[in-house]
């Protein structure tokens, strides 16, 4: 398993984790839909699959989260 955002260049990122309503949270600070978002910013690695995944693996399943956010405020 690997903990990592996955993007089309490795590195790092910031991510916004909202404490109080986790299901908000991502790589960008957006509109959320509640008054009061508890908002702790972390830094995550960043891989691209081609990378992550080593030449010849078999892969039988990937999970991803894919997000849509709105623009930030």
């Amino acid at each position: 398993m690997h903990e990592a955002a996955v993007g089309d260049a490795p590195g790092q990122s910031r991510f916004m984790y909202v404490e109080n309503a986790p299901a908000y949270s991502g790589l960008r600070e957006r509109l959320y839909d509640r008054p009061d978002p508890v908002i702790k910013p972390l830094t995550v690695d960043v891989v691209r699959l081609d990378d992550a995944i080593p030449e010849g693996a078999q892969v039988d399943f990937i999970k991803l989260d894919i997000e849509a956010a709105s623009s930030t405020p």
